[in-house]
């Protein structure tokens, strides 16, 4: 039931960022293609190299951390007022999401 509503999160999150973007905000292609880019990037970049790490950790508290942490840059995303501080929340997110996804 905990993967479901995390995996629900996770979609809900990347539907809404898509639906600010594009409908509320207004841009275009480009901005839309920045925010895939950098939602993406830490798994790519950061996760490989914090997954060794995060095996090595207690599992339960890197899951309790990460979450606790997500929510904070969730509600930042309320206040960023333009694309590059809202791209700064979703790098910060995916890079909580790529210590969360291993230990999970």
């Amino acid at each position: 039931m905990g993967q479901i509503f995390s995996d629900l999160g996770n979609w809900l999150d990347f539907t809404i960022l898509t639906v600010l973007i594009i409908y509320e905000w207004g841009l275009d292609e480009s901005s839309m293609a920045l925010f895939v880019i950098t939602y993406g990037l830490p798994w790519v970049v950061i996760g490989p190299f914090v997954s060794v790490f995060v095996d090595r950790w207690s599992r339960k508290k890197v899951l309790m951390i990460s979450s606790f942490l997500r929510i904070f840059v969730i509600v930042g995303y309320i206040f960023a007022p333009n694309l590059f501080f809202l791209l700064i929340f979703v790098f910060f997110k995916g890079t909580l999401a790529s210590l969360f996804d291993p230990a999970r």
